[in-house]
């Protein structure tokens, strides 16, 4: 089963603590701290299977390796500006890549926010590398990808992702690569964006142009810029932009839900004529640019509660009530293939390709080299000249394990590419978190969604065994370039 409710979305296995427990998570690009559902998330009012839905939940007290550090405001800052937020337990724990029985790399000492708000209803593996602080910037925390890097388990500062179709023809799933990316899933080009100083949305594009095969104008003319967010589902954009796409596609604005939910008449013909929406992106407003297309399936959704009360189709685009909550969010991902390069703070943004899965040419996976060990030629697409070279089939150490089954299993390929090479440290840190205090009994408050359920309870359900997950769930391939 795919997850998430309002995808369906490709997740990646992770373990949390000792002994490890297994969650589901999605790509955090702008996030430092792993994010995981704690059991107060779930009540019985929830839909029943809530713990399996919400991509399982992580059980502090079942690990002998929690550090705690306190209750503290989630640190989403870019997301709360859409009006997402909540309370988080925040603490240290290891983290090991993968489900049991892999053989990944184990971190220890990860900062973990165990959190309950239903704003993100699945939690999050982190891609962003600054450091993690608490209160002040006297103790940084290295983030995930900068402990993998440092213990030497990845190349580089660097990670690949698209989020996968769905709803594709071939419906192919999400793929995440750290220290480096897959060549067949994209379309390359010489485009090359510059990484913003500020580590809170550091992956912004410029939108030159939006246009459509659905209407004869183009949806939007004024170029602005946007920062990509894989935290965020929809695509947010300017309200006469949202009455443009109203105009081409039929949409209409449900104050109840605040979505454009889709009838079975409307969705029956969207799909039928499959229209196209083109995102012209550059590094500025003119200039040099690249194309991203995106069908109407990569716009074809399904809502599930809390934000419906049951499953509806709609179209993953919000009204923007200013600049600041512009966004190109995981939807947007479907259809774009990003690559981000921090040891040279550049990133790429190419068109998504989907190989199916099994095809002799379904991967090609390249490693980028921190700046010093770039001594091959620049392959084209690959972001701001980090290197890399193809990996021929001796140098990739593969495991498959699980199958997936029907057409609701989740199937997520994430590449860990291993090649030593010279350190870098980093001096950013993200904005300190001040502690919050922990809420009496009965007592409420806003945003915060921790409180009201912080009793422990043993929800009713479907229980998934790990070895169960891995066979029911995924398919789940890892590969190891090793030097």
């Amino acid at each position: 089963m795919l997850d998430g409710n309002d995808g369906p979305w490709s997740t990646i296995g992770l373990q949390v603590g000792t002994p490890p427990q297994p969650v589901r998570l999605l790509p955090a690009t702008e996030q430092s701290s792993v994010l995981v559902v704690l059991p107060e998330g779930c009540t019985p009012s929830d839909v029943p299977d809530c713990t399996y839905e919400r991509g399982f939940d992580f059980k502090i007290n079942q690990s002998s390796t929690w550090s705690e550090k306190g209750l503290y405001e989630l640190a989403v800052d870019e997301e709360a500006k859409h009006g997402y937020g909540g309370n988080a337990r925040y603490g240290y724990d290891t983290v090991t890549l993968g489900w049991k029985g892999e053989g990944l790399s184990t971190v220890p000492g990860q900062v973990i926010a165990g959190f309950a708000t239903k704003d993100f209803f699945v939690g999050g593996i982190p891609l962003n590398p600054t450091p993690f602080n608490f209160t002040n910037f006297n103790d940084p925390k290295p983030s995930l990808l900068q402990s993998a890097r440092d213990a030497g388990h990845i190349s580089s500062l660097s990670w690949a992702y698209t989020a996968g179709s769905y709803r594709h023809l071939s419906k192919v799933y999400g793929s995440l690569t750290l220290g480096g990316y897959d060549l067949v899933r994209f379309v390359a080009n010489d485009v090359t964006f510059g990484l913003t100083p500020d580590s809170l949305q550091d992956v912004v594009v410029a939108v030159q142009s939006i246009t459509t095969d659905a209407a004869p104008t183009p949806l939007l003319s004024a170029g602005i810029y946007m920062p990509i967010n894989s935290m965020v589902s929809h695509i947010w954009l300017p309200v006469d932009v949202c009455r443009a796409f109203e105009r081409a596609f039929g949409l209409v604005w449900d104050n109840a839900t605040d979505l454009y939910l889709i009838s079975d008449e409307q969705h029956d013909d969207l799909t039928s004529r499959n229209p196209n929406v083109t995102f012209k992106l550059g590094p500025s407003l003119t200039g040099p640019s690249v194309d991203i297309v995106m069908p109407y399936a990569s716009f074809d959704l399904t809502a599930g509660p809390p934000l419906v009360d049951t499953p509806r189709n709609y179209f993953p685009l919000r009204r923007a009530d200013n600049d600041t909550q512009y966004k190109l969010g995981r939807a947007f991902l479907q259809s774009a293939y990003l690559i981000a390069g921090y040891d040279r703070s550049t990133f790429s943004v190419s068109q998504a390709l989907f190989p199916r899965d099994g095809d002799s040419d379904s991967q090609k996976l390249v490693a980028i080299l921190p700046p010093p060990e770039a001594t091959s030629p620049r392959p084209s697409g690959d972001p701001a000249g980090d290197g890399g070279g193809g990996l021929s089939p001796g140098a990739i150490g593969g495991i498959s394990a699980g199958a997936a089954i029907g057409i609701g299993a989740t199937a997520l390929a994430i590449w860990f590419l291993y090649r030593r090479g010279r350190q870098r440290s980093r001096s950013m840190a993200e904005p300190e978190l001040e502690p919050q205090l922990p809420l009496e009994s009965g007592e409420t408050a806003t945003p915060s969604e921790m409180d009201a359920h912080w009793a422990p309870m043993e929800l009713e359900g479907k229980k998934t065994s790990p070895e169960q997950l891995r066979s029911r769930i995924t398919t789940f391939e890892i590969s190891r370039c090793l030097t």
